[in-house]
């Protein structure tokens, strides 16, 4: 009898511990997987190590949820793309240039968010315009920059984002109140495209937005000596 309850005691903390054993491995799996998933889910917009703070990655892609759910970090061989995100409260824009040697689009997304208007759409924008953006991104040392030392606890004000995935190489630098330099001038022009601008190179070497009604959509053929410089560097 005594031996019965000794077997039964052994066999029903054996249970417990199996239990126990499963209760915990199930858990674990349950962390792994939530922890997979949030991780996939923070850089579903941009690549790990991008920015130095997870705030940073949730502030765009929050925006970029709402305005424009793509992400440029992976593109097929032949698609080149360009995005600048511009937060000026309580404005929001999305604006992405997509190209291959046949096709060229500007496609954009705004946000007025006291208002709660969303607009979207695309524009007409010729090589030659993008040949510029080309030349300020490469003269500007673009793959060079820096984004700002860590500003995640800023959340008002007047940021900028400017990604590029040309050739299969991919950039990203993002600031906080920009006002001159070479990542100022190519988040300018690109926005001058978007709002119908002309841009065009300074007698001086340096670059400016110049408006003209028909600048987004000129149908002037672009610059075979631009084109062949662009070739001979590699954009």
């Amino acid at each position: 009898m005594v031996k019965n309850d000794a077997a039964g005691k052994m066999n029903c903390n054996m249970q417990v511990k199996n239990r126990v054993k499963f209760y915990l491995l199930a858990m674990l799996m349950i962390f792994v997987s939530l922890n997979a998933f949030s991780k996939d889910n923070l850089y579903r917009y941009f690549p790990e190590n991008t920015f130095e703070n997870h705030s940073i990655y949730e502030r765009y892609s929050d925006i970029l949820d709402k305005l424009s759910p793509e992400s440029i970090k992976n593109l097929s061989a032949d698609k080149n793309a360009i995005r600048f995100i511009k937060i000026n409260e309580p404005y929001y824009y999305v604006i992405k240039i997509i190209w291959t040697e046949k096709d060229l689009s500007m496609e954009f997304s705004e946000e007025n968010s006291y208002k709660n208007q969303r607009e979207s759409g695309s524009r007409c924008i010729t090589r030659e315009s993008l040949d510029e953006i080309l030349l300020l991104i490469e003269e500007g040392n673009f793959y060079g920059m820096k984004s700002d030392v860590d500003n995640s606890d800023l959340t008002e004000g007047y940021m900028w984002l400017i990604e590029t995935n040309i050739k299969g190489k991919y950039k990203a630098v993002e600031r906080w109140w920009p006002e001159k330099g070479a990542f100022y001038s190519i988040g300018e022009n690109i926005f001058a495209l978007y709002k119908g601008e002309d841009i065009t190179r300074k007698k001086d070497g340096g670059w400016n937005s110049k408006i003209k009604k028909s600048g987004a959509s000129s149908k002037r053929e672009p610059s075979k000596e631009k084109a062949e410089k662009l070739k001979n560097r590699g954009l």
